[in-house]
């Protein structure tokens, strides 16, 4: 991957895109995604400020690339160690089919299941077979990968999706009711988890759900990300939004992490 090619993700076109409109009209699907809310400031703390994602509408998104830099280091320097993942907020699977895709080109020949335990946390519904199945895509001919190549298979239209195992994988996680919980938000599934326990913890644009189902949502806030902190490993990787680092000091637990990318902490 070419992490000078990623695009900016753009607030504006994409909220005035026909994809978005559709989506206004579909209840929660709305509501619950703050990117979506029409905000005076979109950096305020109920707003997600980028997509952490590896596409968005066909394209990666502009951080994506520290995220491939993170996974590299932790999925080498212990190759054969099992990782117990969180990600909150599945949002059409991007961020779960994107991480998946680049944790599975690092580790080559070996099996998903192998290395990773992945948790799966979303405010909306599971999504069917064939809902899944669809947002397995990634682009065309004219938008090949620009990451993780190999984890990538094309169909007889010469358009790209993950590989079966990927899909499988991620299809059995979310039909797992141990492994994912649906129609939950992050602030009472967190807590369900006992210390030290994550080696990734995965918010992007899930924090912007909690004054949608609460109205404490500062104090809810700040309690959530002391219990991330809670469950997340001395050396665990925490990713939320950029320009988070201020949530971090509200909720008093600044100093147990440093900051290794915008919106990526490590837990010291």
């Amino acid at each position: 991957m070419n992490i000078n090619t990623v695009q900016n993700f753009s607030f504006n076109n994409s909220l005035n895109s026909n994809r978005i409109k559709n989506i206004q009209s579909n209840g929660i699907a709305f509501t619950a995604h703050a990117d979506f809310n029409k905000l005076k400031d979109i950096y305020d703390v109920t707003a997600s400020t980028y997509f952490r994602r590896g596409t968005f509408y066909g394209g990666p998104s502009a951080e994506f690339g520290d995220i491939v830099n993170v996974f590299k280091q932790l999925f080498t320097e212990k190759p054969n160690e099992k990782k117990t993942m969180l990600i909150s907020g599945i949002a059409d699977s991007q961020e779960s089919f994107s991480y998946l895709a680049v944790i599975k080109d690092l580790i080559k020949d070996k099996k998903l299941a192998d290395v990773l335990d992945l948790k799966i946390n979303d405010l909306q519904s599971r999504p069917s077979r064939r809902k899944l199945f669809e947002d397995s895509y990634y682009g065309d001919v004219f938008h090949r990968p620009e990451y993780a190549s190999s984890s990538f298979v094309s169909d007889d239209n010469y358009h790209y999706r993950v590989n079966n195992e990927i899909f499988n994988y991620l299809h059995d996680t979310y039909n797992n009711r141990k492994q994912s919980k649906w129609n939950k938000p992050i602030q009472k599934v967190i807590k369900k988890h006992p210390d030290n326990f994550f080696d990734v913890i995965s918010i992007n644009n899930t924090l912007g759900y909690i004054p949608i189902v609460t109205k404490n949502w500062e104090s809810v806030v700040n309690n959530t990300l002391q219990e991330i902190s809670r469950t997340l490993k001395s050396g665990g990787i925490f990713i939320s939004d950029p320009g988070n680092s201020f949530r971090l000091v509200n909720a008093g637990i600044a100093d147990k992490f440093t900051e290794i990318f915008d919106g990526i902490y490590v837990k010291k």
